[in-house]
């Protein structure tokens, strides 16, 4: 039996009062993944209930819609009642904000769901020019100058001697930001 048939088929019959409602679990949302990553995965798991919450063995089927900066593609695949969906994403992510539209329709009740989750493909960069072998006489302030570069909000972490000193944020609203953090030799 193909899995478009047995999609069809309940494992026993049942009656059940309307309305029926989807519902779409551990789906998460606002994932930030740094370009050029591989095995990016949306994963979640769904059921199908009646007016009274008790719950149907539907299949479904699913319409992913992922937009962004490059265009639109649309795809779409059949899961069966107690499918824990896990959908590989890096064919369909681009670098900035990629908006994906899942809409799930039951095959027997024909109830649907929609559900918006936004991905982040982002760049990042970090450089100095600061030589870390040039003496610094004591209890002197030094300052390294760095930039960074990249979308979303990016925090620097500055350790001397394997001990967090300081941190600096730096906005998503700057896509280039070049900062100099202060440091006294006393530092660590």
């Amino acid at each position: 039996m193909t899995d478009e048939i047995a999609a069809y088929e309940f494992t026993a019959s049942f009656t059940a009062p309307a309305p029926y409602t989807i519902n779409v679990f551990s789906l998460k949302d606002n994932q930030y993944v740094l370009e050029g990553s591989t095995g990016v995965f949306m994963e979640y798991s769904f059921n199908t209930v009646d007016g009274n919450g008790g719950e149907l063995p539907e299949a479904v089927d699913a319409y992913y819609t992922f937009r962004s900066s490059s265009g639109t593609h649309q795809t779409s695949k059949i899961y069966n009642a107690g499918t824990s969906v896990k959908l590989q994403l890096d064919e369909y992510l681009h670098n900035g904000t990629n908006t994906i539209t899942i809409l799930l329709r039951g095959r027997s009740t024909g109830t649907t769901k929609t559900v918006v989750i936004t991905y982040y493909v982002v760049k990042l960069d970090i450089r100095t020019t600061f030589d870390i072998s040039r003496s610094i006489q004591p209890n002197t302030n030094f300052g390294v100058t760095y930039t960074v570069e990249g979308e979303a909000d990016k925090t620097v972490e500055f350790y001397i001697d394997g001990i967090l000193i300081s941190t600096a944020s730096v906005s998503s609203l700057e896509q280039s930001a070049t900062r100099t953090q202060v440091f006294n030799n006393t530092d660590g």
